[in-house]
């Protein structure tokens, strides 16, 4: 579900979450089927019904597999694994592991897949709708490791502040599935990997950490650093294998992705008039050092509307002590409490699949208005953005989108022309 505007909201919350609406429509369900089904004619693969398989892994993998089979020949088999919390609950076929840190039901869910891969007829095409979240939701355990090891690991590695091609790649270390290892089970055969990228231009090998992507798939020293300082007395291997690149015989699909709806928010703002400054990669790095960066660009700026994209991070305090909040959370208090002449303009921060981290929202407002400074900053200090912003009522509630492509924000610096019935859409 996307973003809805209230008509109880000031126009200013109502423009920027109608234009979260329509950035978020164009990497929906719906696109996604469609832009495959369009290269697939283009590349003349030809899906009889009960030819081919359909595999869907990650937050996005019900609702793009649902999407797909509402428009395409019905295949001989089809399975999907995502993130609790993400299943619809209109699919049979429909298994979840937990996120963002493996448990149970992500090793059960590894397992599933490895058995149902190799059970594959020989030769049939595989369709393949991979989006985020697939690294914890689905895990099976790669000897010597053992799943009690990779949990506490993925604990330890979510809360160092490393970017994603490090986390990935120290992910395909202890994994019997990540790194194209998945795609080996399923043995040769065609596959259409239709990828829904939650990562930065350049790596969407690794989304999901890239199970049934044959590669190459970007590196990084830091991943290696981290792992060797953990894990002193176990081999750091490349993630990379050249067989497996030079034998696959198949299709990447890039089906959505942060571009994507950062250049249909873009193209709506302009429709009404407004002047808009992109910055496409942009939230990276510490959230509220995002957060302070956007306020002084904002403040710099001579556009109506600023457009971000990208993916902050949160480095946890040592002592674990943290109240309620996502990466967004913390980035809006940072960019409402920063330095600013005048009062902060109205800004909306949105995680495309409805879910910050561990916040209960997706994302939350800063608009204009008074609040209690000290509030905020007790909710900073201690991680706790959720308190803040629900008294607020700044919290924004979306539920699960069927989309997952990064987050959002979106800044109006000039609310003089903006209409108050929200955007023109298209």
């Amino acid at each position: 579900m996307a973003p809805r505007a209230s008509a109880a909201q000031p126009p200013a919350a109502r423009w920027l979450r109608a234009v979260g609406d329509v950035a978020i429509r164009a990497v929906a369900p719906k696109a996604v089927a469609a832009t495959v089904e369009k290269t697939l004619e283009h590349a003349d693969w030809t899906l009889a019904p009960g030819s081919y398989y359909v595999l869907g892994y990650g937050k996005a993998a019900e609702a793009h597999v649902e999407a797909w089979l509402a428009r395409a020949p019905a295949p001989q088999d089809v399975r999907v694994f995502t993130a609790t919390g993400y299943q619809h609950g209109r699919l049979n076929s429909t298994i979840c592991g937990e996120h963002p840190i493996p448990g149970r039901g992500s090793f059960r869910a590894g397992l599933l897949l490895s058995d149902w891969l190799s059970s594959l007829e020989p030769r049939a095409p595989l369709v393949v709708f991979a989006s985020g979240g697939a690294s914890a939701a689905i895990e099976l355990a790669r000897p010597p490791w053992s799943s009690t090891e990779i949990v506490a690991a993925s604990k330890d590695l979510l809360g160092s502040g490393l970017d994603i091609v490090a986390i990935n790649n120290v992910r395909m270390q202890w994994s019997a599935l990540k790194g194209g290892r998945a795609l080996d089970m399923a043995g040769r055969r065609r596959v259409a990997l239709a990828v829904h990228s939650d990562v930065p231009p350049g790596c969407e090998t690794l989304v999901g950490s890239g199970p049934m992507d044959p590669g190459p798939f970007p590196t990084s020293d830091d991943g290696r650093i981290w792992f060797q300082q953990h894990f002193p007395n176990r081999p750091w291997e490349d993630p990379n294998s050249p067989e497996r690149i030079d034998h696959w015989h198949g299709l990447r699909i890039l089906a959505g992705a942060n571009q994507t709806a950062l250049e249909a928010a873009s193209r709506v703002a302009r429709r009404d008039g407004l002047h808009v400054e992109v910055f496409p990669e942009a939230l990276s790095g510490d959230a509220a050092a995002v957060g302070r960066n956007i306020a002084e660009r904002t403040q710099q700026s001579a556009a109506d509307v600023l457009l971000f994209g990208g993916e902050p991070v949160v480095t946890l305090p040592e002592d674990g002590t943290v109240g309620q909040g996502g990466r967004l959370g913390r980035l809006v208090l940072s960019y409402g409490l920063a330095d600013w002449k005048g009062h902060p303009a109205p800004l909306l921060a949105l995680a495309t699949d409805g879910k910050d981290g561990a916040s209960d929202g997706a994302g939350a407002f800063w608009l204009p208005g008074p609040f209690d400074r000290l509030e905020a900053e007790r909710a900073f200090e201690e991680f706790d953005s959720d308190r803040f912003f629900r008294r607020q009522r700044w919290l924004v509630e979306t539920g699960p989108t069927g989309a997952n492509v990064r987050d959002l924000v979106i800044v109006l610096r000039n609310e003089r022309h903006v209409r108050p019935d929200g955007p023109v859409r298209d």
